[in-house]
């Protein structure tokens, strides 16, 4: 038992963790700065996945899946990008499916699934600001 309470413990800083680098990664060119509307875009989807990781922090099943379906529903909203590569759609795609798997692990009240699920997301924004900020050089 303790071992699985360090192992969600250990998942969940690093979550935190991943989660600041994203914030201080939102992808950026340099001639021209986001506008208000991305960057307030950008800001509710770090919002929704901050209320994410406190749900899971306290096993608050309901909250795990209502985050994971505000980050769901921002992820069909997210059609203000104008770089449409193939890259981004796939990496776009694969934010909804994990969001999804996520929203459904809290339905079946599985804490562990549920954190990995996060990791998950976590790792999907990464690769997609990654590609985001290569695409727009």
């Amino acid at each position: 038992m303790l071992k699985r309470i360090s192992f969600v413990a250990v998942c969940l800083i690093a979550a935190v963790g991943l989660n600041f680098w994203i914030m201080a990664q939102t992808p950026q060119d340099q001639d021209k700065p986001l506008t208000i509307d991305k960057k307030r875009f950008m800001q509710r989807k770090v919002a929704s996945a901050s209320k994410l990781l406190e749900s899971l922090a306290v096993e608050n099943y309901d909250a795990i899946k209502q985050h994971s379906q505000d980050l769901l529903l921002l992820s069909q909203e997210s059609n203000w990008n104008t770089i449409q590569t193939p890259e981004y759609i796939e990496y776009s795609r694969e934010f909804r499916v994990v969001a999804s798997r996520l929203r459904d692990s809290a339905d079946e009240r599985n804490l562990d699934t549920a954190t990995l699920g996060y990791i998950e997301l976590t790792m999907s924004c990464v690769r997609c600001h990654k590609h985001l900020r290569s695409a727009s050089k």
